[in-house]
């Protein structure tokens, strides 16, 4: 049989066929290892020619930086713009908090800041929220809108006066560190922030008595019940 198979082997390589013949259409009859063993592969030494050896280039590189190099600043084009409202979202318009100290409540937004961030209040006096700067992404639209035509905002009220002065923190001490520093007593709220909250509380009080139980609709906290999904409600 062996012999049969030499001679047919022989014959169709005579005839220009392959020597790996396929059993069925796809299928060849000597694997990748076998083809290679049966053609002697394995027995091939790759020989080295003398006197031709490959030279290595030394490139030089384009640039040597140095450690002492002072830093350059790089020149850019880009300005960033403050992102724009929804147009869901109008002075007067209640919103709802839905990330912070405050989530649930429902606040008024009274105007956008420089910075992009929205200015709201609950009014304090009415659900315990005082001015604030909120990102829009984080709260909720309603269709219900508080006439906030005549009202002013103070000129103080920037996105500087919420920033936090740490200028007059006491450093912490290496106990502090590791065993939590001890609370002193009661925050004390700058008299600048007290006067322009009770001006704006004053001027919503107001427009919010003219509708009927606003008042009420501020008070109550935002909630979901089993079965209320918010993609299908209408604010």
């Amino acid at each position: 049989s062996c012999t049969l198979l030499r001679e047919s082997m022989a014959d169709a390589q005579k005839k220009g066929r392959t020597r790996n013949p396929n059993i069925i259409k796809g299928i060849e009859r000597y694997g990748r290892s076998d083809s290679l063993k049966r053609r002697r592969y394995h027995k091939v030494k790759k020989v080295a020619i003398e006197g031709k050896k490959k030279e290595r280039k030394n490139t030089p590189l384009a640039k040597t930086f140095t450690i002492d190099e002072p830093r350059r600043k790089l020149m850019r084009n880009r300005f960033s713009l403050p992102a724009r409202v929804r147009p869901t979202i109008v002075p007067g318009s209640v919103l709802v908090l839905l990330a912070g100290r405050y989530r649930g409540k429902r606040v008024i937004y009274l105007k956008q800041l420089p910075s992009g961030l929205l200015l709201v209040t609950g009014p304090l006096t009415v659900n315990g929220v005082p001015l604030r700067r909120v990102n829009q992404a984080y709260v909720l639209s309603t269709s219900t809108v508080v006439d906030v035509a005549g009202l002013k905002v103070p000129s103080n009220v920037t996105d500087a006066w919420f920033k936090k002065d740490h200028a007059d923190a006491p450093s912490k001490s290496a106990e502090d560190l590791v065993h939590g520093a001890k609370k002193s007593g009661k925050k004390t709220i700058a008299p600048e922030r007290k006067a322009a909250q009770k001006e704006i509380d004053e001027q919503l009080s107001k427009a919010i008595e003219k509708v009927p139980l606003l008042k009420e609709y501020l008070k109550c906290k935002f909630t979901l019940r089993r079965g209320q999904y918010p993609h299908l409600m209408k604010f």
